[in-house]
């Protein structure tokens, strides 16, 4: 689980920059987005789940994201989201 952690991280830093500075916002995007799929999952609720899920996109990209657009991001999950099954 570490090592793909890190992996993850690494991918989303190296779109950021890949310096320290990204190291640190990689980590806090990936759990950000990590606890989001979790919360909006047990919430049990569709209309809550969404919300979750969308206020914690946007407060990614306004803190976080240093100019990702919306669909960068999203790619960047998604393909470390690939890995991760593949492996």
């Amino acid at each position: 689980m570490a090592e793909q952690f890190a992996m993850n991280v690494a991918q989303i830093a190296q779109t950021l920059g890949g310096d320290a500075q990204a190291i640190a916002r990689a980590t806090a995007i990936l759990t950000a987005i990590v606890g989001a799929v979790s919360m909006s999952r047990a919430v049990g609720d569709a209309g809550i789940a969404k919300e979750i899920l969308a206020n914690t996109r946007a407060l990614v990209l306004q803190t976080h994201a240093g100019g990702m657009s919306d669909g960068e991001l999203a790619s960047t999950t998604r393909r470390a989201g690939r890995r991760r099954c593949s492996s």
